[in-house]
């Protein structure tokens, strides 16, 4: 007999759902089953598309996209190159917050300037929703320098380095309520050591064990607030190419890696509901759906297969590693909306276009 475990549903503050305009790698309804079948119910979508998502029209088309296709509840993110003619009140009431890159990402939206990154983001960015930060080596120490300088809340994503968390924990104790940080499952969960594949590529890439195991410790003691996927599909003709790109899934991985590591001892299970539901309810202020839960399968003993996941290009860095968790329901606002049955018999009982587009103010 199986037991199953309750527990509050998912939210993912860092995915890409690639659309508009990359809808070959994934569009808003294959991330959003992805997502219920990882038993994540909201899901905040970051702004580096095709075309960079730094306008209130922009915004919109895509917000339109996802209300009639989404099964699963939607945010979104702006974005922004340090335009100085770009109008962050306009958009502002409608994102949870305005991502800025700092490292080589998809897309290659980076600000290189330091004096476009001062003076036409942290300047101006004077509102109660995030500065998301994706760093990577030194551009870390310029961001928190300069949310230190404007007072702004400021979110570092995929955190991956010992060095990193050294400094986001030197930083908290001077202003803690206005940082916070993300770590990944597969920066937990993966080194650098293994074997190279291209679906394991990522930015940032994977790191050592010793920071992994410095990683581990800063989510058991807060340094580090919220797990997230950086679900980042690219299909397999790209990801087998000569230059691979970087981005790995993860939707449907996360909470089964978890629970293994519960397994093992690295975390608690209470934690493991307050990085991936509370914590990022609470930073991002989004709203509680009542009546909301996941039922987890405890008894089961089976292998990750990137060609039985939901995601469209049914790759992942986990391929052939051994779960014992695995989602059996999700139910959202009182309503069954996916049930697990043996595959490919997986039921999704949401139509396209049934998740909700949620502004921060919802």
């Amino acid at each position: 007999m199986s037991e199953y475990l309750e527990m509050p549903p998912l939210i993912d503050v860092h995915v890409h759902c690639r659309t508009p305009g990359q809808e070959e790698k994934e569009d808003f309804t294959t991330a959003a089953q992805a997502a219920l079948a990882g038993g994540v119910i909201t899901i905040l979508d970051m702004p580096n598309n095709k075309k960079l998502i730094d306008s209130l029209e922009r915004l919109e088309e895509k917000k339109e996209m996802a209300r009639k296709t989404a099964v699963c509840d939607m945010g979104f993110y702006l974005g922004t190159l340090g335009d100085p003619d770009q109008n962050f009140a306009e958009a502002e009431p409608e994102v949870f917050g305005v991502k800025i890159y700092l490292g080589e990402t998809t897309g290659g939206f980076i600000i290189r300037d330091p004096y476009k990154l001062e003076q036409y983001v942290f300047r101006p960015w004077d509102f109660a929703k995030p500065i998301l930060a994706h760093v990577e080596g030194d551009t870390l120490a310029t961001a928190l320098l300069l949310a230190e300088k404007y007072d702004r809340q400021i979110h570092i994503c995929h955190v991956s380095l010992a060095s990193e968390v050294d400094q986001i924990r030197r930083a908290k104790m001077k202003r803690g309520d206005k940082i916070t940080a993300e770590v990944t499952p597969h920066h937990l969960c993966l080194s650098k050591l293994r074997s190279p594949h291209p679906y394991g590529q990522m930015k940032p890439p994977l790191s050592a064990f010793s920071d992994m195991h410095v990683l581990w410790e800063a989510v058991r003691d807060g340094t580090i607030d919220i797990i997230a996927t950086d679900h980042a599909p690219h299909t397999k003709a790209e990801k087998l190419g000569n230059q691979p790109p970087s981005g790995v899934t993860g939707l449907e991985t996360m909470l089964p890696l978890l629970l293994m590591a519960e397994r093992a001892g690295e975390i608690s299970l209470e934690r493991i509901k307050e990085m991936t539901h509370y914590n990022p309810m609470r930073i991002f202020n989004i709203p509680e759906q009542p009546n909301s839960y996941v039922l987890v399968d405890q008894d089961v003993d089976w292998k990750i297969q990137g060609e039985k996941l939901q995601t469209k290009p049914h790759l992942t860095p986990f391929e052939g590693e051994t779960m014992m968790d695995q989602v059996k329901e999700v139910v959202l606002r009182g309503k069954t909306v996916y049930r697990r049955a043996e595959y490919p018999t997986l039921s999704f009982f949401q139509k396209p276009g049934s998740g909700k587009v949620l502004p921060f103010s919802a």
